[in-house]
């Protein structure tokens, strides 16, 4: 399940993908802390912008660490991510250097 705060909720929705909408943590409870302390959390995309989501990013980010949750601040990132996830239902890694796998030589799966 995917849980967000009311602007994103709103773009998800709006891109049908399933969505349940969570209080930014100055509106209240249920919010992203509540859930990170009950283990419900497995992934955090947080993008904040202007001062207060900033000081909020403090307090997600550092909860997380504790929870031991990745946390993702930017789309790219969050993007990347996804890609890597896909491949990883369709392909193995293997055990090489950083610089054989930038080089080309050596394929996911082989």
């Amino acid at each position: 399940m995917v849980y967000s705060t009311s602007g994103t909720a709103s773009a998800l929705e709006a891109a049908r993908v399933p969505v349940k909408t969570l209080f930014k943590l100055t509106e209240g409870r249920p919010n992203v802390l509540d859930m990170l302390k009950n283990d419900e959390v497995a992934l955090i995309i947080n993008t904040p912008a202007g001062p207060v989501a900033r000081q909020d990013e403090v307090r997600i980010r550092t909860t997380a660490l504790y929870q031991r949750v990745p946390v993702m601040t930017t789309l790219a990132a969050a993007q990347a991510t996804l890609r890597a996830l896909r491949s990883l239902k369709t392909k193995t890694l293997g055990v090489k250097s950083l610089q054989e796998y930038h080089s080309g030589e050596f394929m996911l799966g082989s």
